[in-house]
C-alpha cells in the first residue's frame, strides 16, 4: 500500500467533461449552514454524462435573465403555501423537462453547458 503522505504531483491534468445531453438518476436535497447562521436547502442532481463511468453531480443552472447568461444554484425556495416558488431556477429546470416535482425530473434528459468556472451546468436557455 502505498504512503498517501509522500504521493508526488503528477504531470496528467484533470480530463474535463464537454457539455452534452446527460440523464438524471436520481435527486437529492442538501441543507447547507451559511454564513449567517441561517439554513438554506439546494437541489443537487445525479446525472450519468456519456463520457464518464460514474454518476456526476449537477448543482447549477445557467438561464437567460434579461438577455444576459446567468449561473446560479438550484437553490429550493419556497412560496408561502410551501410550494416551488414560480420563476425560480428549480421551477425552470421542472418545466424545461416536463417535470411537476423535482423526483419526476429522474430518468429526464437534459443538456449541459459549462459554467463561468468551466464546470458543467443545466442548459435552460
Amino acid at each position: 500500500m502505498e504512503d498517501d503522505y509522500n504521493i508526488p504531483v503528477g504531470t496528467e491534468e484533470l480530463k474535463k467533461l464537454e457539455p452534452k445531453l446527460v440523464i438524471i438518476k436520481e435527486v437529492e436535497i442538501e441543507e447547507l449552514q451559511t454564513k449567517k447562521n441561517t439554513r438554506v436547502k439546494r437541489l443537487l442532481c445525479h446525472v450519468q454524462h456519456p463520457d464518464a463511468n460514474d454518476t456526476i453531480l449537477i448543482n447549477e443552472a445557467k438561464y437567460a435573465k434579461n438577455n444576459v447568461l446567468v449561473d446560479t444554484a438550484l437553490w429550493l425556495n419556497k412560496d408561502s403555501k410551501g410550494e416551488l416558488q414560480k420563476g425560480s431556477v428549480i421551477s425552470m429546470l421542472l418545466a424545461k423537462l416536463g417535470a411537476k416535482t423535482i423526483k419526476e425530473l429522474e430518468m429526464k434528459s437534459c443538456e449541459t453547458v459549462a459554467n463561468a468556472k468551466g464546470y458543467l451546468c443545466f442548459k435552460l436557455y
